[in-house]
């Protein structure tokens, strides 16, 4: 089934185009605020300080990165599917 801008413009403003619209922007945000955490605790250990806080962060990255790359697959298909 191929979509056209129309019905994308449709899917975008359905309650569920939005829902994915947000989470997605939402993922985004989360993940780029712990990439910057995790540059700012990777500085910090490199440099004497202690690696707890190194180590949580990443553990926070390794949970919301699978999640930000799945919304990313589903734009993706989304956008390949209005081609």
């Amino acid at each position: 089934m191929k979509f056209n801008q129309y019905t994308w413009n449709l899917y975008k403003q359905s309650p569920d185009g939005q829902k994915a619209i947000k989470e997605f922007e939402e993922a985004k945000k989360k993940l780029d605020s712990l990439l910057d955490d995790y540059e700012l605790f990777e500085s910090i250990s490199q440099n004497g300080g202690g690696t707890r806080g190194l180590e949580e962060i990443s553990a926070q990255i390794d949970e919301v990165e699978p999640k930000y790359e799945q919304l990313g697959r589903k734009v993706e298909k989304l956008k390949s599917q209005l081609e």
